[in-house]
């Protein structure tokens, strides 16, 4: 019985995870096509609207994981997002998003350890959605 218990519970916690990784992809998805998509374009592949204007393309982000030996970067894509690591490749520097989510939450009044809890929820999410794109 307790064996019976003990696989009923793996199965739920196995099902919970995969409901908050599409709720987090699902959420990703929302801010990239907020902030991102006028570059990185639909896609990810640098060819958004905006891409004409800079002196050096954006990075296709479907090849995250392919110029990485298969294994997508999540950590300096985290990294790179909140501006820990400058992307250099965009010829000005791409948005520190890290500081405007900050920002952001800040004006909703959580308080410094619920801003910083937003930030880098959004941050994770958005990685997340970025990291369903490789092909």
């Amino acid at each position: 019985m307790i064996r019976f218990a003990m696989i009923c519970g793996v199965l739920v916690l196995a099902n919970l995870g995969s409901a908050v990784w599409a709720q987090d992809t699902e959420a990703g998805e929302f801010y990239y096509r907020q902030f991102c998509v006028a570059c990185h374009g639909l896609t990810g592949q640098g060819d958004g609207p905006a891409a004409a204007a800079l002196r050096v393309p954006p990075a296709d982000l479907t090849g995250l994981s392919a110029r990485n030996g298969g294994r997508f970067p999540m950590q300096r894509v985290i990294a790179t997002i909140d501006g820990r690591i400058a992307p250099g490749a965009h010829g000005s520097d791409m948005p520190v998003w890290g500081s405007f989510f900050a920002q952001e939450a800040d004006t909703e009044g959580l308080g410094l350890a619920g801003s910083a809890l937003q930030t880098r929820g959004r941050i994770l999410m958005l990685a997340t959605y970025l990291a369903t794109l490789q092909p």
